[in-house]
């Protein structure tokens, strides 16, 4: 008898215990040595039942990392309903849009608005990859996440737009000359 106590008490500390890789439906990810964060404000209130942190990146994590961040400041305050926390960019201090939302209502949610590391590397490396003369290059993070090539070839101005989730297109733009010699592109479709 108290052997079947011994292993049934084992088996329900066994099953009690779980997977602590796991929040939820995300894995936990260890985070990188060099890599720090701070919440820079706290808006929770209990009146409303909700946490609501405002937490500065010093970079883009995957998110698995998330989820490790996530659950530490979930342990950190006193529950509540809802938690919601809003992940920035040291980087991008002056974008108004979050860069990845994570919120336990009650389970652990996570939504990255921008680009993942590894998106913004694949998408960098596609928009190099142009048949004619590259004119310029930038990558933009806030609205799309995408990178735009300017480039030229057969005598035309091309821009070819790369997205994160690895579609890209290519619009013909219209050279227009400006008083101080630089020039500006604009698509033939679109009045000036």
């Amino acid at each position: 008898m108290k052997r079947i106590t011994l292993l049934l008490f084992t088996l329900i500390f066994i099953t009690s215990c779980g997977d602590n890789s796991k929040i939820g439906k995300y894995t936990k990810e260890e985070l990188p040595s060099d890599f720090l964060y701070n919440i820079i404000k706290d808006e929770s209130d209990k009146t409303l039942e909700k946490n609501e942190l405002y937490v500065e990146l010093s970079r883009k994590i995957t998110e698995g990392q998330i989820a490790t961040i996530a659950e530490k400041l979930f342990n950190s305050k006193d529950k509540e309903r809802r938690f919601y926390i809003f992940y920035s960019l040291k980087e991008s201090e002056k974008s108004s849009m979050a860069w990845a939302i994570s919120h336990f209502d009650p389970e652990l949610e996570i939504t990255i608005n921008g680009s993942t590391a590894i998106e913004e590397s694949n998408v960098k490396k596609s928009a190099g990859e142009i048949d004619g003369e590259i004119i310029g290059k930038f990558y933009e993070e806030e609205y799309t996440s995408g990178a735009y090539t300017v480039f030229k070839k057969d005598g035309k101005t091309f821009v070819k737009t790369t997205f994160k989730d690895g579609s890209s297109m290519i619009d013909e733009m219209k050279e227009i000359k400006v008083q101080n010699g630089i020039m500006a592109l604009q698509s033939p479709s679109c009045p000036y």
